[in-house]
């Protein structure tokens, strides 16, 4: 989606990205590694691309919400 959208925010000057990634991304534990990594590597693509967008005047943001408790697995 980000790809998809970056040219029209380039040509604006103006957009911004909300990317949503997890507390998980640095509280782990057995059998979440890999969901773990992938929320951790939302955070570095998050902090990389707002480097490199903010010339363009846009802005990037990365959410990390902790858990929430459900009775899904009950």
């Amino acid at each position: 989606m980000t790809q998809a959208v970056l040219p029209q925010m380039r040509k604006q000057k103006a957009g911004s990205i909300i990317n949503l990634a997890s507390i998980s991304r640095s509280v782990t534990g057995p059998t979440q590694e890999i969901y773990s990594a992938t929320k951790a590597e939302v955070i570095m693509l998050s902090e990389a691309l707002a480097a490199e967008v903010e010339p363009f005047g846009i802005k990037v943001t990365a959410i990390a919400p902790g858990g929430v408790r459900t009775d899904f697995l009950d």
